[in-house]
């Protein structure tokens, strides 16, 4: 009933071995849902790659359309590229390089609002407090075990973010776009 950003690019990442359509249709299908707007209800901005889609009746308490995530935008760039690695046809990529560019957009600009050079967030009032893997509202502690306070910047999600960056600014450059520079 739902679909998951990261789960789903996750899934199509590691099904490349077997043919690159899977991560295609993932792609094409996040691509088509990436924010375009900043929402502080949905948490959707500019760029950003949304985290949960469901069905009016799956939704409880998020919203139908849910943009809460930090890691979903840098594996979306990621994907690309690996299925552009592993054959996805370059006609299929370059039809999705626009997105690529705004997800790129958004990991220097509102995945990192103080410009440190680290994705992080603040807890999401109106969704997930922590929005990484570990989404559950206990899921980031500190060796004490106290809750960590935001704003943070999960170590996994910079791994995701370098990767993302270096392997997009490759393919900007292979397609001959402008920005993989910065």
């Amino acid at each position: 009933l739902t679909l998951f950003g990261r789960d789903s690019l996750w899934a199509a990442r590691m099904s490349l071995p077997l043919g690159a359509e899977l991560a295609a249709g993932t792609l094409r299908t996040l691509a088509r849902r990436q924010g375009s707007r900043t929402d502080q209800r949905t948490g959707e901005a500019p760029g950003k790659i949304a985290h949960e889609l469901r069905s009016a009746d799956a939704a409880v308490w998020l919203p139908e359309t849910y943009y809460g995530t930090v890691d979903a935008t840098p594996l979306f760039v990621a994907t690309l590229v690996d299925a552009w690695h592993w054959g996805m046809p370059e006609s299929e990529v370059a039809a999705l390089l626009p997105a690529v560019e705004r997800a790129l957009d958004w990991l220097v600009a509102d995945g990192d609002p103080d410009g440190d050079g680290f994705i992080e967030y603040a807890a999401d009032q109106a969704g997930l407090s922590n929005p990484g893997w570990k989404d559950s509202h206990d899921g980031v502690q500190w060796a004490d075990g106290r809750f960590a306070d935001a704003p943070l910047a999960l170590c996994e999600v910079q791994g995701d973010a370098y990767q993302a960056g270096t392997a997009g600014a490759e393919l900007l450059d292979a397609f001959h776009r402008p920005g993989a520079q910065r």
